[in-house]
């Protein structure tokens, strides 16, 4: 089994909150909190996806823009994403 993922330290090493953290990652926003109160385990898929975020979290931000110029990512309290243009 793998070991438990500290996701609140990462967030905390990156100076954000969970708010700023799941849209600046495009992650949904019920499951970093979730994730942070320790009340779930990130999946394989997030869990990598965390991985490479706190290996380098640069390279991840720059990526995220480079595949949605001009779009920002509004993480809901639903599994899914909704992107809406900027205003």
């Amino acid at each position: 089994m793998a070991r438990p993922m500290n996701v609140s330290a990462l967030i905390k090493k990156l100076r954000l909150k969970p708010e700023s953290f799941a849209r600046e990652f495009m992650l949904p926003l019920h499951l970093v909190r979730k994730w942070c109160a320790r009340e779930e385990e990130p999946k394989n898929h997030y869990r990598v996806y965390l991985l490479v975020i706190k290996q380098d979290p640069e390279a991840v931000r720059k990526a995220v823009a480079d595949l949605l110029p001009g779009v920002r990512a509004i993480p809901e309290r639903k599994p899914s994403l909704h992107l809406v243009p900027p205003s």
